[in-house]
C-alpha cells in the first residue's frame, strides 16, 4: 500500500482515481532482465524513444549521452542497440 495526500491506497485503480492519473500509461517498461538486475531497455520496449526531451539531462545513469536515437528514452537508461 502507499499514501496519497495522507490517504492509504491499496490498489492501482484506487491510486489512479485519487491521483487523477486515470489516462496515464501503465505498462511493463520492457526491461532486459529485471529479475537479474538488468534494467536496460529491451528491443520493443514502449520506453524507447518516447521520453520527454529533458535537455538538462544529457547523460543516462551509466554516463551514456542522451538521446541515442531520434528521441529520449524514458527511465534511467538509454537503449544503445537499435
Amino acid at each position: 500500500t502507499w499514501k496519497w495526500e495522507d490517504v492509504e491506497q491499496n490498489t492501482l485503480e484506487a491510486w489512479k482515481r485519487v491521483s487523477g492519473a486515470v489516462g496515464d500509461e501503465i505498462d511493463s517498461p520492457g526491461f532486459v532482465d529485471a529479475a537479474s538486475g538488468d534494467f536496460g531497455l529491451a528491443a520493443g520496449s514502449s520506453c524507447v524513444d518516447s521520453g520527454h526531451p529533458l535537455t538538462f539531462v544529457s547523460e543516462d545513469f551509466t554516463g551514456l549521452s542522451r538521446p541515442q536515437g531520434p528521441a529520449y528514452d524514458r527511465g534511467a537508461f538509454e537503449r544503445v542497440s537499435r
